[in-house]
């Protein structure tokens, strides 16, 4: 075991150095290295971003809300596919049937084997008398239930032929099938979707510059990162960067990505300058549009001085295809050993990527995904 002498008198800001970044030195001379593994994965002081605030780390935007409290208790994570809560809610029924179903999925119903357990009554189902009634037994499995749900009753009586499937539950899968098949989980038509073009990133006019930037999120870990890249009016490099934030979230990734742009073309003395970034709620954030209140303040309101200094400065929104270098260069931030890396010369990672753009080219997009 080693014991470490740690001095109480020394701040956090010490070990920061004068980029607003660890100073990996210092703490490896403080620190094991496994404790200098976990400092690095958060974000470090930084006196620009104003005093610190409390942040809710179980939401993208760092506010408290009941829906991410729910989230957070019951360990569930939120996922942009579309889930089967959204089928059940969203889907043109009654509402006592998707409570029904809301119930059935939580496997919450009232049956016998539920009240059995609190109380003296029978567990086994009283229509067919075989077996416990629980939700699968009640909507698959009883024979005399699964009847009555398919109508098999009046076909009886109403068709001297009729015979009662042996398997009742095979024909409830089946008609599930079909009704799957001719029905999207919306409860809508299903419609197909045309790929549509979206404009390609454009050269800035003369005497401009242009930055691309973008933010990235390991969705198992949390640890985010970001990158940007200064082109001229040809197109051509001038200057690019990535930074590894540390724990964060998507939209302060965005954040930070802007605002570490605006501030190298700042720094290397450029006044007529259009930033395009592929998030338009960090775009909103930004300019003061929708959405911008209460939104990652810090990092907002650092991007909004810069904005207001003497100079010219357009942010615009432009889709993902159109910002393929920036996106390269944020994933990488995420393998990276370096916090902040200024890169003055072209990454292989990104020439082709730059050589398609500046020759006008872009993907095709699905504006409907």
């Amino acid at each position: 075991m080693i014991w470490m002498i740690i001095d109480r008198s020394e701040k956090v800001e010490q070990y920061v150095d004068e980029h607003n970044q660890w100073d990996v030195n210092k703490l490896q001379i403080s620190l094991p290295s496994s404790a200098v593994s976990l400092v690095l994965e958060i974000n470090p002081p930084n006196a620009t971003l104003g005093a610190d605030v409390p942040a809710w780390s179980s939401s993208d935007d760092n506010h408290f809300s009941t829906r991410s409290a729910y989230l957070a208790v019951r360990k569930i994570t939120e996922s942009r596919t579309r889930s089967v809560w959204d089928a059940i809610w969203k889907g043109k029924i009654q509402y006592r049937h998707k409570f029904l179903l809301w119930r059935l999925c939580h496997d919450s119903l009232p049956t016998r084997s539920k009240t059995a357990v609190w109380s003296n009554a029978c567990s086994v189902c009283p229509l067919c008398d075989t077996r416990r009634e629980s939700n699968l037994h009640l909507f698959r499995d009883c024979i005399k239930a699964s009847r009555c749900s398919l109508g098999l009753e009046d076909r009886a009586v109403n068709d001297p032929e009729f015979t009662y499937p042996k398997e009742p539950h095979l024909t409830i899968l089946q008609y599930a099938k079909i009704q799957l098949s001719a029905w999207s989980l919306d409860g809508g038509l299903t419609q197909p979707r045309v790929p549509s073009l979206v404009s390609a990133w454009s050269k800035p006019e003369v005497g401009w510059i242009k930055v691309n930037t973008d933010g990235a999120v390991r969705r198992d870990s949390k640890l985010a990162g970001c990158g940007g890249i200064i082109r001229d009016h040809n197109g051509a490099w001038v200057k690019g960067f990535t930074l590894k934030i540390g724990l964060s979230n998507a939209l302060t990734a965005e954040l930070r990505s802007i605002a570490e742009g605006l501030s190298l073309a700042w720094d290397l003395g450029y006044r007529r300058v259009i930033l395009e970034n592929d998030s338009q709620v960090a775009i909103n954030c930004c300019s003061g549009g929708p959405n911008s209140v209460n939104l990652c303040p810090l990092v907002a309101s650092r991007v909004k001085e810069l904005i207001t200094r003497r100079w010219s400065v357009q942010l615009k929104h432009i889709y993902c295809p159109s910002n393929k270098c920036a996106d390269i260069l944020a994933k990488s931030s995420l393998a990276s050993t370096d916090r902040l890396v200024i890169l003055d010369r072209m990454p292989d990672i990104v020439k082709f990527a730059i050589d398609r753009e500046a020759l006008g080219g872009c993907p095709p997009r699905d504006l409907g995904g």
